[in-house]
Formats: structure tokens, C-alpha cells, sequence
């Protein structure tokens, strides 16, 4: 089992900033210090949609230390704007806080890179991993969905039907939850 490592803030620092990521103040709900990074956006209906990676560092606002053993991992989230409301694309991943803490949050960045890049079929914003409610399968759709865009369509990834609750998919990086149908 691997042991609990308390990030400090200046750890913190020197890995992400030169990355390019920047503390930012996320507002008064938010009890822990964050980080964000701009990349590159979407083009929809004539604008430029801005896109963010953040990180939640799991180290208290308030006084500047790593928070406990068990109380939260450092997690990473992608951002973007439409109809100018923050909507975070694919929920958060989580990195340990421990030994090798660095490696594993530099891989979670790179992953969330790679996933972005497809554009809905139906409006032109970013799409993003679902999971079907009815089958439990993962699909593509789009992140305007509760707006009334429909657009979706099946997921390529050739992943098998998650068997633990929050696999996570190795070819497209789905977080993936074990469904049971009311029939069994």
C-alpha cells in the first residue's frame, strides 16, 4: 500500500507553473487552493469557446497545508464556457497524494489533453464521454445537451463493460460504472 504524501504549496508551485498553470481564486465555495491552465478553445457559432485544464491541489486555502490522510486527493477537471455559464467537461480525475504524486498528475494532465478535439455534428461545440443510461455502453454527446442540442454518437473505444464501480476505459479514458438492470 502506497503512503501518504503531504504536498506542500511551493511543491505545488515548482511542478505546475512551468506548465504554464496559474493559482486562480474559483470562488467562495471552493476551500482549497486551484490551479488552471488556458489551452486552446472551440470554434462555435463564430466564437472562440475558451477551454481550461485545472487542478484541485487538496491543500487548504486557509493555511496553506496539505489536507489529511483520506480527506480528498488532488484532482484534475477540464473547463469550458458556453453560453457563457463554466461547464466542466468529463468530471474530475483523482491523483494520489503519494511518492510519485508528479508522475501521476503530469500523465492525468496529458490525458485530459488528448481527449478533447471532437466537435458536435449538430451545433459545432465540443463533445465530450457519456455513459448511455439505458445500456451503460459510453457514447459521445454533446456538452450543450440540457440546452436541447441531441447530438451524439456511439464511442469507438473497444472497452469491455466495466466490472468495478468507476473503471476507468483504456482506449478513451471513460469513467466507466458498473450497471445493474432492475430485472436480475
Amino acid at each position: 500500500m502506497a503512503t501518504y504524501y503531504p504536498v506542500t504549496l511551493a511543491e505545488m508551485r515548482n511542478f505546475l507553473e512551468p506548465m504554464g498553470f496559474q493559482q486562480v481564486d474559483v470562488g467562495r465555495d471552493v476551500r482549497e487552493i486551484v490551479f488552471s491552465k488556458g489551452m486552446r478553445g472551440f470554434n462555435f457559432d463564430g466564437a472562440r469557446i475558451p477551454i481550461a485544464i485545472r487542478v484541485y491541489t487538496g491543500i487548504n486555502l486557509s493555511d496553506g497545508r496539505s489536507r489529511a490522510n483520506g480527506s480528498d486527493a488532488i484532482r484534475v477537471s477540464v473547463w469550458i464556457k458556453i453560453d457563457n455559464k463554466p461547464m466542466m467537461l468529463h468530471g474530475q480525475q483523482r491523483v494520489h497524494r503519494v511518492e510519485g504524486w508528479r508522475t501521476n498528475l503530469e500523465n492525468r494532465i496529458k490525458s485530459w489533453k488528448n481527449t478533447i478535439g471532437e466537435v458536435c455534428p449538430e451545433c459545432g461545440a465540443p463533445m465530450t464521454i457519456k455513459i448511455n443510461g439505458r445500456t451503460g455502453e459510453p457514447l459521445m454527446g454533446c456538452v450543450r445537451y440540457r440546452m436541447g442540442c441531441r447530438g451524439t454518437r456511439p464511442c469507438e473505444c473497444k472497452h469491455e463493460k466495466a466490472t468495478a464501480r468507476h473503471a476507468t476505459c483504456p482506449d478513451c479514458g471513460a469513467n466507466l460504472k458498473e450497471k445493474r438492470s432492475p430485472r436480475i
